[in-house]
């Protein structure tokens, strides 16, 4: 399970020290791993669902790196 993965990976230092930096970039603040993990069993299928179509949904999008004409993106 999900769940199961995400305990094993915290006995790895490099990934709590992830899941650490990564909660404080994206929240300003650490979540405590029982409410990272109460979190993750909140999630249902439709979560899951609505997401997926938001996503998928949403159109093209288009990633250039370095000079682009705009009329090639046409």
């Amino acid at each position: 399970s999900f769940e199961g993965s995400v305990a094993i990976n915290l006995e790895d230092t490099g990934s709590r020290l992830v899941r650490l930096g990564t909660s404080q970039t994206l929240r300003g603040e650490v979540m405590p791993i029982d409410d990272y993990l109460e979190a993750i069993r909140a999630v249902q299928p439709a979560d899951v669902q609505r997401v997926v179509a938001r996503l998928l949904g949403a159109g093209e999008t288009i990633a250039a790196v370095g000079p682009v004409d705009e009329r090639a993106l046409r």
